[in-house]
């Protein structure tokens, strides 16, 4: 390590080597060792210990973990792991049947355990590739839109603080339309869609590597840009939505309109046919002002749930043998 690095003195000796293996072990500094040994001796004499030092370290540790992170005290969870803190983030959370849960295809086994035991509670576990070894705005964008049946021009139109992540859900006030943000499709639009804790870490982690993370930044920005107007919708759907939607099986017809709006019908549809939302919840998600509105334009016939309630009819009335 450099001699001349201010940090230097903190760490090692690691006699002329480099160590970049943090995610396995990670150094710890010199101060921290020191401690660690005065612990350890202090177990060695137990009475030595004071009930004081069970609490001690904790109550320094909570408000300095906290002013790091600009977050109070008591919502610092002192944990010995990373997988700790998910595990405990899973099971403390009320899940419902329905609920989705996004993880990266290929990431680090334990990070992605605690989520597939929910399965068991009828959460969705999906998994999402990182085509470029990280997610991408686009790709993100094209998450939330589904998960929030959020419009384009709304998504387009997201600055940072928009996001009220104390509060779990997201301002919708405008949209961008004509290079520029305007009012809302309708008076009911302006309001707020859900942000669900998966969803929220996964915007955490693109604020963390978008260059844009200021309040007033859009949190899809043009890169090409250097994040003076939002990502292009048409571009984003060509190269990224519909490549993506055949990938996962849908069918589109060259020349077919496919965009970012059918993810807000399905979203819709799934929620009130496979999901059994009631309407009236739909509704609210989609910011309708009529709640016909959400049940004729974005709801279709389940043709599962139909056929299956003919066959009750059939076996009710003793056709209940098939016929070859």
């Amino acid at each position: 390590m450099d001699a001349n690095n201010p940090y230097a003195e903190d760490f090692g000796p690691f006699d002329g080597r480099v160590w970049l293996n943090t995610a396995h072990q990670g150094p710890l500094p010199r101060v921290a060792v020191e401690a660690a040994r005065a612990a350890l001796e202090r177990k060695a004499r137990p009475h030595l210990l004071r009930d004081e030092d069970f609490f001690e370290v904790p109550k320094r540790l909570r408000p300095a973990l906290g002013k790091l992170i600009d977050a109070a005290p008591e919502d610092i969870i002192l944990g010995n792991s990373t997988t700790y803190g998910l595990d405990l983030l899973a099971n403390a959370m009320q899940w419902q049947p329905g609920d989705e849960v996004l993880v990266v295809d290929g990431d680090f086994p334990a990070d992605i355990f605690p989520w597939l035991i929910l399965r068991n509670q009828g959460v969705t576990v999906r998994f999402i590739e990182a085509r470029s070894g990280r997610l991408e705005p686009q790709q993100l964008a094209r998450e939330i839109c589904a998960a929030t049946a959020l419009r384009s021009s709304e998504i387009l139109a997201l600055r940072w603080a928009d996001v009220l992540w104390g509060e779990g859900r997201i301002r919708v006030s405008k949209r961008w339309a004509k290079g520029e943000d305007g009012e809302t499709k309708t008076d009911a639009s302006d309001g707020y869609v859900p942000l669900h804790p998966v969803l929220a870490g996964h915007l955490r982690a693109w604020q963390r590597q978008t260059p844009h993370a200021k309040a007033t930044d859009f949190v899809f920005p043009s890169m090409r840009a250097e994040g003076r107007k939002p990502l292009c919708s048409s571009v984003f759907v060509a190269d990224h939505l519909r490549p993506a939607a055949k990938k996962a099986g849908v069918h589109i017809e060259d020349g077919q309109r496919f965009g970012l709006h059918n993810l807000r019908h399905s979203l819709s549809n799934w929620l009130v046919n496979k999901a059994k939302v009631e309407p009236k919840t739909v509704q609210g998600l989609l910011r309708h002002s009529k709640i016909q509105t959400t049940l004729d334009l974005y709801t279709q016939e389940d043709s599962d749930e139909t056929r299956a309630a003919q066959g009750e009819f059939l076996t009710a009335v003793g056709m209940n043998v098939t016929v070859q």
